[in-house]
This record gives C-alpha cells, sequence and structure tokens, in this order.
C-alpha cells in the first residue's frame, strides 16, 4: 500500500458556482424589495396602536409622518432599513413627556371647570410667559412594544421564508 494513490471526480461544481453567482447577483434588489414590504408592515402595526390619527390640534399625522431609509453598503451585499416618524410629537408619545399648563388652565383644571363645554386636559397655552408643571405623562411606547413584538418571531420568521426562497430559486 506504500504507493496508493486515490483520486476524486467531483461533478456539478460549475453548475453549483454559476447558481451561487446568480443568487449573489439577485439577491441586493430582492432582498431590498422584501424588506421595503417588511418595514411597511411594521409601519402599519406601529400605526394601529395609536388611539388616533392625529388630526386634532394641528399637529401632523404620526401614520402619515413615516420616512424610510435604505442602507447598503459599497460592496452592495448588506441591506438594511432605517424608519423613522417624523411627526413632531412622535417623541413625546412614545417616550412621555412633562405636562405643562398655563396659570389660567392651571386655576381652571382646579376648579374643574370646562372649557369651550369640555373638560379641559391640561394642554398649555403658547402665549404664556410662565407655565406650571403638572406632571409627568407616561410614554405609550407603541414602537416599542411593536419592535419587541416583531424581534419574537415575526421578523425572524419573515427573513428566514425569503432566504429559502433564493436559495430554492437558485437551486442551492
Amino acid at each position: 500500500m506504500a504507493g496508493a494513490t486515490a483520486s476524486f471526480d467531483i461533478h456539478g461544481l460549475d453548475e453549483l458556482r454559476d447558481d451561487a453567482a446568480a443568487l449573489f447577483r439577485e439577491y441586493p434588489s430582492e432582498t431590498t424589495a422584501e424588506l421595503e414590504k417588511i418595514t411597511n408592515d411594521f409601519k402599519r402595526d406601529v400605526n394601529k396602536k395609536f388611539p388616533h390619527d392625529g388630526k386634532s390640534g394641528g399637529k401632523k399625522s404620526v401614520s402619515k409622518s413615516w420616512k424610510k431609509d435604505r442602507l447598503q453598503d459599497m460592496h452592495g451585499m448588506d441591506v438594511g432599513a432605517e424608519l423613522t416618524n417624523k411627526a413632531p410629537h412622535f417623541h413625546l408619545v412614545e417616550n412621555g413627556h412633562n405636562l405643562l399648563v398655563s396659570p389660567e388652565r392651571y386655576a381652571l383644571m382646579r376648579t374643574g371647570k370646562a372649557i369651550n363645554g369640555a373638560k379641559h386636559k391640561g394642554k398649555s397655552n403658547k402665549n404664556s410667559k410662565r407655565l406650571i408643571p403638572m406632571g409627568f405623562v407616561q410614554g405609550k411606547h407603541y414602537c416599542e412594544k411593536t419592535r419587541n413584538e416583531w424581534n419574537n418571531g415575526e421578523f425572524a420568521t419573515r427573513i428566514e421564508k425569503h432566504v429559502n426562497k433564493l436559495l430554492k430559486k437558485h437551486d442551492l
């Protein structure tokens, strides 16, 4: 057995290389499109949790204030998305805020009187020079709750399904 040699003949490496090359060419665009769908669904889930559509008070609607940015590295293989809400009051609802009211409104709130036929809820008057702190309004954390729900399965399931679809499409 001193001079024995073994040889192997492997077939199909050229096809494997071609299938892998096709996958790497299509991966960024197909994955970016899938990520676009996922961010839209995430945005929809967050918007469902908000109690109103932002039409009152003249503030920009939270549901219509989302901004999506695509993130891609210079080699084109890493794709990502960043979703930001640009509504001026989004962070106040999400994280909470100090409630400040004018002295006039503070007096009305203390007596329980109504303003314009409705019991006053403590909105501040922008023209008032001195505002009185009334406490802290806890944040609702709608976006954080949705993110936690998605981290516990939804996102991973959708990405795994997408990757399996790509691999199957290219016989890998």
